[in-house]
């Protein structure tokens, strides 16, 4: 399950998604640039943790990168899902049926 984004991720995550469709890499940058009022490096930085915890698909295509960013709503759906098949993976009922039984 991939962590959970923080406050400024999301912020650019909403960001890029509501430009819509593909970006290339420095058009993103410039977005977050804007938008979160961060350095060119920050915002580099966002776009890679993003890309690593599956917010953002970053493609090579004709030498440059295209940044196609998930919509927000999905993504938190997919957080939310892989939370809850966790909780029900490590959740055993019957284990504490037992401890009150001894």
């Amino acid at each position: 399950m991939p962590r959970f984004p923080r406050k400024r991720e999301w912020a650019a995550l909403v960001a890029l998604a509501r430009r819509g469709g593909e970006l290339n890499l420095g058009e993103a940058i410039d977005i977050l640039r804007v938008d979160l009022c961060v350095t060119k490096r920050t915002a580099r930085r966002i776009i890679k943790r993003l890309s690593r915890i599956g917010a953002l698909a970053l493609e090579k295509s004709d030498g440059e990168i295209m940044v196609k960013p998930v919509e927000p709503s999905v993504f938190l759906e997919r957080l939310v899902n892989a939370y809850m098949a966790g909780r029900k993976r490590r959740c055993t009922l019957g284990g504490a049926e037992k401890a009150k039984s001894e």
